[in-house]
């Protein structure tokens, strides 16, 4: 465990395990500790790097707004800097929009990617969610735990809604400094679409759907995965936003699975994303 300095800031970033690099990127108002359970089962073949993006977890960026690709710049650096050679990449989320940004501008270092309840479009209602996220910002922690229970709503299946871990990340999202859930939102919220770009991403990719996903509902993935040319579709039996939480054991699986054929198929053929990008 190590902070990478990164230029105004520093990336917190959890290091176990050995073998190729597989680099974790969690959802937004989360942090790498989401990944725990499945981190687990991957640190038996590979180098697992779990990245806290900035404004989440334990790094803490400078108060001004940034954008997923900055924050995807910057992720590229911390592995870089740490690794030296191209990584598999799993993005959960606003992980997924990071790693397809990072994708786009560095396809030399993304291995292959691992798309999880995610998207390359808009964000449907974007005005009602930046607007959330500008009442959080001006109303501080009261606004805060307003908008609490609509934010958990949508990330936790009515199956986990109630769990124990469900109500570590409630006091966890409720504890975070008011101007960081700002600008983490806006970045998410106001990010722009990729998906007519992402057809230049010559990595394998694996986009994984759950079946009844409020936040990202499973059409963005099927989109995805159809934009992509080198992607195969997985729908996983989880009825949240979370599948690290709501099927660890199915995504666990999933991505092992993905993550052997992508090291057969890079390692006979060469890094994937040799082209441009």
């Amino acid at each position: 465990m190590s902070y990478v300095d990164v230029g105004t800031h520093r990336l917190w970033v959890t290091e176990k395990g050995r073998g190729s690099p597989v680099v974790l990127l969690h959802p937004l108002f989360l942090d790498s500790r989401v990944f725990e359970r499945v981190a687990g089962d991957l640190v038996e073949e590979h180098r697992v790097l779990a990245v806290d993006v900035r404004d989440h977890g334990r790094s803490q960026g400078p108060p001004r707004s940034w954008t997923l690709r900055e924050a995807a710049g910057e992720v590229e650096q911390a592995v870089r800097e740490l690794e030296g050679r191209p990584a598999h990449v799993v993005g959960l989320s606003m992980g997924g929009m990071i790693g397809l940004r990072w994708a786009l501008a560095h396809p030399d270092s993304v291995r292959s990617l691992a798309l999880l309840s995610t998207s390359a479009d808009e964000e449907p209602h974007a005005w009602l969610h930046q607007a959330m996220a500008e009442m959080v910002r001006v109303g501080g922690w009261p606004a805060t735990q307003l908008l609490l229970p609509y934010a958990t709503r949508r990330m936790f299946s009515e199956a986990t809604q109630d769990s124990a871990e469900a109500d570590v990340w409630r006091q966890r999202i409720a504890a975070m400094d008011p101007g960081a859930l700002h600008r983490a939102g806006q970045a998410v919220f106001g990010r722009d679409a990729i998906v007519d770009r992402v057809g230049s991403i010559q990595a394998p990719a694996l986009v994984g759907v759950a079946e009844q996903d409020e936040a990202v509902p499973p059409d963005h993935g099927r989109r995805l995965a159809e934009a992509l040319p080198e992607a195969e579709l997985a729908e996983l039996p989880a009825r949240g936003h979370l599948l690290p939480v709501e099927a660890p054991q199915a995504l666990s699986e999933a991505l092992v699975h993905f993550l052997r054929r992508a090291e057969a198929r890079t390692t006979a053929g060469g890094a994937a994303g040799e082209g441009s990008g």
